[in-house]
């Protein structure tokens, strides 16, 4: 309950989950996925602060969310019980609440690369979560080296992990390496890497959609 409340500064908890993922948690990821397919798929999009980074860095990404925010098509994932023959790959921030069933259907339906961004404690929050763990084990562990701000009042307080799993890789145990936080925020500030993150995605959203000469 604590955590709860430090994610939303003492206020009610939003709805289905819903806090946009800070861009630099996205940027940090991208080192440790360069060798992954560029199809991807955002099954909590919300209002594609994800998908925006992801496209902005060469990704073509599939964006689908339970409920419409305006970005992305609506999808319900827990609905899906077949994986797209493109789209195998996840790269997400699912609901808190409900994540480890996430990582359990999506081993279900057969998906075969996939990144989440988790609390800090996730693996160690409850005991039946060693059966997910076992199940399917991540092969990387990536702790931020930083707090996130997931309620935009400029006020970082929670720690989180990116865990990696990869169906073709080794289950002989799960690496562990703290990431930390991308140069080009440490030195513009966040603020201004969100604008530039904005600005290249209109202008490939541009490139692909011109306008017709009048």
């Amino acid at each position: 309950m604590a955590v709860l409340k430090a994610m939303t500064s003492g206020g009610a908890r939003r709805d289905l989950d819903f806090y946009p993922t800070p861009p630099e948690a996205t940027l940090a990821l991208l080192p440790l996925i360069k060798h992954w397919p560029r199809e991807v798929w955002e099954p909590c999009c919300g209002d594609g602060a994800m998908s925006k980074v992801l496209e902005a860095n060469g990704f073509n990404v599939l964006s689908s969310d339970i409920v419409d925010r305006g970005f992305g098509h609506v999808r319900d994932f827990f609905a899906v019980d077949q994986v797209s023959e493109v789209y195998r790959t996840i790269i997400t921030n699912p609901p808190f609440g409900r994540a480890d069933d996430f990582i359990r259907h999506a081993h279900k339906i057969g998906i075969e690369r996939m990144a989440l961004i988790l609390k800090i404690n996730f693996w160690n929050a409850r005991t039946q979560r060693r059966v997910t763990w076992e199940t399917w084990r991540p092969y990387l562990v990536a702790p931020l080296t930083w707090r996130l701000d997931f309620t935009g009042q400029k006020k970082p307080h929670t720690d989180c992990m990116w865990c990696l799993w990869d169906r073709s890789a080794p289950q002989i145990g799960t690496n562990f390496e703290p990431v930390h936080k991308p140069e080009a925020l440490r030195l513009t500030g966040v603020s201004y890497a969100r604008e530039l993150i904005s600005n290249e995605f209109n202008r490939i959203k541009q490139n692909n959609h011109p306008t017709e000469a009048a």
